[in-house]
């Protein structure tokens, strides 16, 4: 009894942990957001689409029923934090605010704790510095050691820092999840222990790593170009001198479109004559 008692005030104690690692991690978020918004923020462009890939640690914070044991009388075996994996996500931003997030995370260490989600993505942009969270849903699978695989689908819930180093890349400092699945070992023990028969992960997950920006939500600039013409107005056969500063698109009208424009716009054709009367004038007065 006295035993129980113990292992349950662990249990506690552990939850109370994950939850202050969270909060810490929350109020971290909210310092450097404050701290942003302070800062006279220089606009830049919104890359298109962000993948994320780095190092990941995950804590399971649950226990499944130990493998080889009678089904009236199991023996819970508490998963251990898992410090090898690896995580990555790709979002795709429909605003400089909003976007959809897939990811993928993996860890391994005595059991192997896989997911992918998807889901929107929230992000403040600053300075330098970006801070987003997101909400997604999606598969957790659980592959314990001496024990079946099993399937389950689970939120993820949480958010990170990232820090442009220049435009390209950022640094993500750190992102915080908190991931809920619930699993089904019924065949391995009694009714009497539901809570080993569907138990209930409450995961903390931690990533950090390099962050590729991939192309932009700016919209193009058109080409701008400026012309100057001199003299003004010639006739055929007379030299002009044309300057164009950058690129510039030059038109050309062949004789039977020339002339087919001229009869369907008087107005064109009535200044073409009316520049030719004056040139004709000019070289008269001469």
């Amino acid at each position: 009894m006295l035993s129980k008692v113990a292992e349950d005030y662990m249990s506690l104690c552990r939850t109370e942990r994950n939850i202050h690692v969270l909060c810490t991690g929350l109020l971290l978020m909210l310092g450097v957001v404050l701290t942003a918004t302070a800062m006279a923020a220089q606009e830049e462009p919104t890359p298109r689409a962000e993948i994320f890939t780095g190092y990941q640690w995950l804590d399971p914070n649950g226990k499944l029923p130990t493998p080889f044991q009678d089904p009236a009388n199991p023996t819970p075996a508490k998963l251990a934090s898992m410090p090898l994996g690896l995580g990555a996500s790709f979002t795709y931003n429909l605003s400089s605010i909003f976007g959809v997030e897939a990811d993928y995370g993996e860890n391994w260490d005595g059991a192997t704790l896989t997911t992918v989600a998807i889901g929107p993505r929230f992000t403040w942009r600053s300075e330098g510095v970006n801070l987003f969270g997101h909400a997604l849903v999606g598969l957790n699978r659980l592959a314990p050691n001496n024990l079946r695989s099993d399937n389950a689908v689970g939120p993820i819930l949480g958010g990170g820092i990232d820090v442009k180093v220049w435009r390209p890349l950022s640094i993500r400092l750190i992102e915080a999840d908190y991931l809920w699945s619930q699993h089904h070992y019924a065949d391995l023990t009694s009714s009497a222990f539901p809570e080993l028969q569907r138990p209930v992960l409450k995961s903390t997950r931690l990533r950090a790593g390099l962050v590729w920006n991939i192309g932009s939500l700016a919209p193009a600039v058109p080409p701008t170009a400026s012309c100057s013409v001199q003299p003004a107005e010639v006739l055929v056969g007379e030299p002009v001198t044309a300057t164009a500063t950058d690129d510039v698109r030059l038109l050309r009208i062949g004789r039977d479109d020339f002339y087919e424009l001229l009869s369907d716009n008087m107005e064109i054709t009535a200044a073409v004559f009316g520049t030719l009367v004056k040139r004709f004038r000019k070289l008269i007065g001469q």
